[in-house]
């Protein structure tokens, strides 16, 4: 099978490679589509190494064909299409026990430690079966569509810890893939007011297409007189920071009311240091919180929600690759021009 390994940093080259053997319940999947996101360029930059075994085989949003199995117990999976949650728990932690499986302490992810979706095939290991991370994908969604239940189960995951309800008022810091789920998911939630900060063009013109929404342009306004002037000089009931630039932890604190809440939902490169007014944190009485991926369950919902017909995310592939050019694939999402990058079979 063809496979493209990130053998360091910035060198994806792409062999020919053994069909993964099966062990005692794992299974076999053809991939269809895998969707390329901020850590898979991350890492492919360099910038993100922690937990990533070297060489990589990167891709962790994927949805395929299960064409082999090697327990007759799932034999119901054979020739069915599946989105695959990449996370592969152990269901025996601390947090695992607590019923906080997205904060296992010996997790196993795709295009980390497990080799993940940028090759022909993907062996699924035999406790991602068990744990139930394969999800149906109905006929008639496209597989790369299917396949964004991945960045969806994230952000519906921060969307329940943020409260956000009718009548609610919104800011969310980036109009990228994250900030646009992000925005989905707070209009369909009853949100009334809804701002994205986003400087760049393509993603700003991108969010407004959603409607009810107000785009700014941070570079070009003043962003909390904005966020007062539309919320009666009080703030957001909610900000969310979408892009891990430390100094917008601050403009989030900033621009919120109090008693309001303040999601970092953002990874931050790096140290991930900031400065932060604690006082303003204090004496507004902020619920400042963070977000690390999600359950089994988050993920069925974000796959039903999509399948459903409940939160389009059609429009959001805005660049298609085949296997063959993942380079140019993962260039296209380190540039930020599209919104979401596919790497789909060669034909």
């Amino acid at each position: 099978m063809i496979q493209q390994v990130l053998v360091e940093p910035m060198k994806l080259e792409q062999r020919e490679a053994p069909v993964p053997d099966l062990a005692r319940g794992d299974v076999l999947m053809r991939m269809q589509a895998l969707t390329l996101c901020g850590s898979d360029v991350r890492v492919y930059t360099g910038e993100k190494t922690g937990g990533v075994r070297w060489p990589a085989v990167i891709g962790h949003e994927f949805v395929g064909e299960i064409v082999e199995v090697s327990d007759t117990a799932d034999e119901h999976l054979l020739g069915t299409r599946r989105a695959a949650m990449p996370w592969v728990v152990c269901a025996q932690c601390g947090p695992c026990r607590r019923g906080q499986p997205n904060l296992c302490e010996n997790v196993e992810i795709f295009g980390y430690q497990i080799p993940g979706a940028m090759a022909e095939y993907i062996r699924i290991p035999a406790r991602a079966v068990a744990n139930g991370n394969l999800v149906t994908v109905p006929e008639g969604i496209p597989a790369e569509v299917a396949a964004l239940s991945e960045p969806l189960s994230c952000v519906y995951h921060g969307h329940l810890r943020c409260r956000i309800t009718v009548g609610s008022s919104v800011l969310i810091l980036g109009g990228g893939p994250i900030g646009m789920l992000h925005t989905m998911l707070a209009l369909r939630a009853g949100a009334t007011t809804v701002i994205v900060s986003e400087p760049q063009r393509n993603r700003a013109e991108a969010i407004a297409a959603l409607g009810r929404v107000t785009v700014i342009d941070p570079t070009a306004q003043d962003l909390l007189e904005q966020v007062r002037s539309r919320t009666g000089g009080e703030g957001v009931d909610v900000a969310i920071v979408c892009i891990g630039h430390p100094a917008l932890a601050q403009d989030a604190i900033s621009a919120t009311r109090a008693g309001g809440t303040v999601n970092l939902f953002a990874g931050f490169g790096h140290a991930g240091v900031g400065e932060l007014d604690l006082n303003a944190i204090h004496y507004k009485q902020l619920d400042v919180i963070g977000n690390v991926d999600a359950t089994v369950a988050e993920f069925r919902t974000a796959s039903g929600l999509i399948s459903g017909g409940h939160v389009d995310v059609s429009a959001m592939i805005t660049h298609r690759f085949p296997l063959s050019e993942a380079g140019e694939a993962l260039e296209a999402a380190r540039s930020g021009k599209g919104v979401k990058v596919a790497v789909l079979p060669d034909s």
